[in-house]
């Protein structure tokens, strides 16, 4: 639109230079040239003098025109039209060709910008295809690569396969060698179980004139003239009631002392000086029904058969301890943390005992086992305590102890004639502790044994610090065996003899 109001007003620029010009020296030719007569009724002349200033301007040239127009007049001065018709039909062909001219600027204007647009969109369309040009190659590139990733993965399989079938091959001359030795060893095997069977049939004939040698010894509470390992193994070469059974009391390795005031056999250990009680072997119901401060692994309570064997009446005291362990290269002989000849010894490990030149390597002794323990403990008794059942006379705890140990026997000794069996100090026992080992066929077994479960090991007793509750007869505890606490001491037991 600019641009068609800047043509129009150069048309008119130049209509007005074109005519203004002529008009304005006819103008002053008429009337100054004696052209002054009246232009009426001559329809091809027209006064220029539209105003009547005597001058032709511009403002004469639009009334001429709206006089042009209309048919209208101003007679003052007349011209001859003739000129001034070529001229305005020459400015109205220079203004149509003007306007041709701007017409075609415009067209060639547009023509411009299409092809510029064409440029641009012929330079983007460049681009797309340069952009796609690069992505088919970057593709061809990623699938060359691919190729040759797959070329190396297959040329890799081959390989695995390769070597997988090598494996298979000597997997095969493996298990072909293999086959091999197991027949032999198999060839083997049966040349040994004939003759373990063999030598089991030969055993078993020993053992039988062993167990009829045994029969005529029933008077003495173990073998006389035998030592104690013979007498376990049933020695068929043992020698039967030599003359060393004194009144059915001798027992090698340890001398008579007296009959207790419960009835019960004691002992004096020749080694270690350390008084033993003789119990008789016997059934008893093991573990705990229903009582206060029970544990599950008191249950199920189950019966149990044992052999007689010796046990301790009193645990070990310092100066025994000390009297077996001097010397020794490298356990301490007072290991306790409470001193006192007579006290108990504590801070000694399971493992400390078991050494071979330990305390019980030096003695030939051993640790009760749990179910032994208990049955001295009880004495033939089912509460929670033994002999009168009140606790503060059998035992030492955290109510009557002032958080010390005790000398040994102080307390009142159980049915056994056994002293400490509750508190003072734990004492260590043989079996592999189990939670679940009463539930088990072993448990039930004659004079049984854990020896399956966790490192730990048995301890049974309770000691000075622990509550009521946890020095029950059936209260069960455990500890690793290298131990050395001032709440662990022991209690020793001869190995059983075979029942009468």
């Amino acid at each position: 639109m600019r641009k068609f109001l800047i043509a129009t007003l150069m048309v008119k620029l130049v209509f007005l230079l074109v005519l203004c010009p002529p008009l304005s020296v006819l103008a002053e030719s008429g009337s100054g040239g004696g052209v002054a007569e009246e232009c009426a009724g001559d329809p091809t002349k027209y006064a220029l003098d539209a105003n009547g200033d005597e001058v032709v301007d511009l403002s004469d040239v639009i009334w001429s025109l709206s006089w042009l127009f209309s048919g209208g007049q101003v007679p003052r001065v007349c011209l001859d039209t003739t000129d001034l018709e070529a001229n305005l039909a020459t400015a109205e062909g220079e203004r149509d060709a003007a306007q041709i001219a701007q017409a075609t600027a415009e067209a060639a204007q547009a023509t411009a910008e299409a092809a510029q647009a064409t440029v641009e969109a012929a330079q983007a369309t460049v681009e797309a295809a340069r952009a796609t040009a690069e992505a088919a190659q970057a593709t061809a590139e990623g699938e060359r690569d691919a190729a040759e990733a797959a070329q190396v993965t297959a040329e890799g399989e081959r390989d695995a396969a390769q070597i997988a079938q090598a494996t298979a091959e000597a997997a095969q001359a493996t298990a072909e060698a293999a086959q091999a030795t197991a027949e032999a060893a198999q060839a083997t095997a049966e040349g040994e179980r004939d003759a373990a069977l063999a030598a089991l049939a030969l055993a078993q004939a020993e053992r039988d004139d062993a167990l009829a040698d045994l029969a005529s010894c029933q008077d003495a509470p173990l073998l006389c003239g035998c030592t104690d390992s013979e007498a376990l193994n049933y020695n068929p070469e043992a020698t039967v009631d030599d003359g060393s059974c004194i009144d059915g009391k001798a027992i090698p390795g340890f001398t008579f002392v007296e009959t207790n005031t419960e009835g019960y056999d004691e002992y004096t250990h020749d080694a270690s000086g350390i008084r033993f009680v003789l119990l008789p072997g016997g059934e008893f119901e093991m573990g705990s029904p229903d009582e206060a401060g029970r544990d599950l692994d008191e249950g199920p309570v189950h019966t149990v058969s044992l052999s007689s064997f010796l046990i301790a009446k009193y645990e070990v005291t310092q100066a025994e301890y000390a009297a077996v362990m001097t010397g020794h290269a490298t356990l301490s002989v007072t290991p306790s943390f409470f001193a006192g000849d007579d006290l108990p010894v504590e801070q000694v490990s399971l493992d400390d005992l078991k050494e071979p030149d330990g305390f019980l390597g030096r003695t030939g002794l051993s640790l009760p086992s749990e179910a032994q323990w208990e049955y001295a403990c009880r004495a033939g008794s089912t509460g929670p305590f033994a002999g009168n059942g009140l606790l503060d006379d059998m035992g030492w705890f955290s109510e009557n102890s002032e958080v010390r140990t005790h000398d040994v026997g102080t307390k009142q000794a159980n049915d056994f004639g056994l002293h400490d069996m509750h508190g003072n100090v734990n004492e260590w026992c043989e079996d592999v502790y189990s939670e679940d080992f009463y539930a088990s066929e072993l448990a039930y077994g004659p004079d049984p044994l854990s020896t399956e479960g966790f490192v730990s090991r048995v301890i049974r007793g309770g000691y000075f610090l622990a509550n009521g509750e946890d020095v029950r007869s059936a209260n069960r505890e455990s500890a690793f065996p290298n131990l050395r606490n001032f709440s662990v001491g022991f209690r020793p037991v001869r190995l059983p003899a075979p029942l009468p």
